[in-house]
């Protein structure tokens, strides 16, 4: 059972890297077949469709990404808005790493608009993603800023860390990245509140 596990995942992940770099719509089961090395039968035995093969990667890569946040968002070790802040320099360290942008918002760009599963997965995803940066910033209420809820600043952040993406896609210098974040920072704190910065730490299987 571990080994038919351990395939599928495979399979998702060389197919997720596919999707990533050429898009849903470019990316052919031709193209599948070549990059995970199974035949269409065994594809098709796994995935209904080309279809549930990418809604199976949206879920890897969704996973993948809770398993760096999570930690960090929940550490009770640091204050709330350290939290937030390492939080954000982590998503700039992966989108570095990467330069690939985040699959998530290239495929409510791209695919969402088109398919109604598809898009209701993205919403679920980035729901659970809003809820997740909340998370400090309600332990945080007294210190943000007064014009600002923490489910409206869990907004503010998500916006700043889609514009994080798309502008490290873009090829955007680690300053340009940090500026985002920091005034962001900035937008969503009291006046004269501060933050600890904390070093990042990132595996190498998130770069």
């Amino acid at each position: 059972m571990s080994d038919v596990v351990d395939k599928h995942t495979e399979t998702v992940e060389l197919a997720m890297e596919l999707f990533w770099r050429q898009g849903y719509a470019d990316t052919s089961m031709a193209q599948i077949v070549k990059e995970t090395g199974l035949n269409r039968y065994a594809l098709y035995s796994m995935f209904e469709d080309k279809r549930a093969l990418f809604l199976a990667t949206l879920a890897l890569y969704f996973e993948r990404c809770s398993q760096v946040f999570e930690p960090i968002i929940t550490d009770q070790d640091r204050p709330p808005l350290d939290r937030l802040r390492l939080s954000m320099k982590t998503w700039i360290a992966m989108q570095e790493a990467r330069r690939n942008g985040c699959l998530m918002c290239q495929v409510a760009v791209d695919q969402a608009q088109e398919d109604p599963a598809i898009a209701q997965a993205v919403d679920g995803y980035f729901q659970e993603i809003l809820n997740m940066i909340a998370i400090p910033l309600r332990e945080a209420a007294d210190q943000l800023n007064p014009n600002l809820t923490p489910e409206t600043a869990a907004q503010l952040v998500f916006d700043c860390e889609m514009s994080i993406g798309t502008h490290a896609r873009a090829g955007a210098p680690h300053e340009t990245l940090m500026r985002i974040s920091d005034v962001t920072m900035a937008a969503l704190t009291a006046p004269g509140v501060t933050w600890q910065e904390h070093p990042v730490t990132l595996s190498e299987d998130y770069r």
